[in-house]
């Protein structure tokens, strides 16, 4: 009579199983990783990371310093407006004084847009640093054209074992 072994045994034909799946496994992710390679290599880099994110990132800092230096000139000019409606007589005073309280409040989008902007800004550099990792991870030349994925260091060819 002939006894079978515990469920707990595992055989040789196992294990193969088991090697021959992972095996797979790294192979098809071996595969996706070339293929993200080549894609982040077909990249035009000078766009990427290069100069385009940088330089919209600065340009958008720069709208943002524009933009508050103009509502800060118009916010002087308003209090000198304000300063005139104390000297002029009151029905024209109370016109001027609503014109520029409504001038005021106009202002407001400023703070608002600034704010916008800024996260716009962190975010573009954001992106830019990821890409930047991805480039050197994938080893991609970031100084303006992609070189393709990276050459395998001499004797690593063929990393996985073969199980055919």
């Amino acid at each position: 009579m002939a006894i079978d072994p515990p469920a707990s045994v595992r055989t040789v034909a196992d294990d193969r199983a088991m090697l021959r799946i992972l095996h797979d496994e790294i192979a098809a992710l071996s595969g996706i990783l070339a293929t993200a390679k080549a894609e982040i290599a077909a990249l035009p880099g000078e766009r990427i990371s290069g100069s385009h994110l940088p330089v919209t990132a600065d340009d958008l800092d720069a709208v943002a310093a524009h933009t508050a230096r103009a509502t800060e000139t118009i916010l002087d000019t308003c209090e000198t407006l304000d300063r005139v409606g104390n000297e002029i007589e009151p029905v024209l005073a109370a016109q001027l004084q609503t014109a520029t309280t409504r001038i005021y409040e106009a202002c407001g989008f400023q703070d608002i847009a600034s704010q916008r902007i800024r996260k716009v800004v962190a975010t573009l550099q954001a992106v830019d640093h990821r890409v930047a990792q991805l480039m050197a991870t994938f080893a991609v030349d970031t100084g303006g054209r992609g070189r393709g994925p990276a050459a395998a260091p001499a004797g690593e060819g063929r990393l996985l074992p073969s199980f055919d």
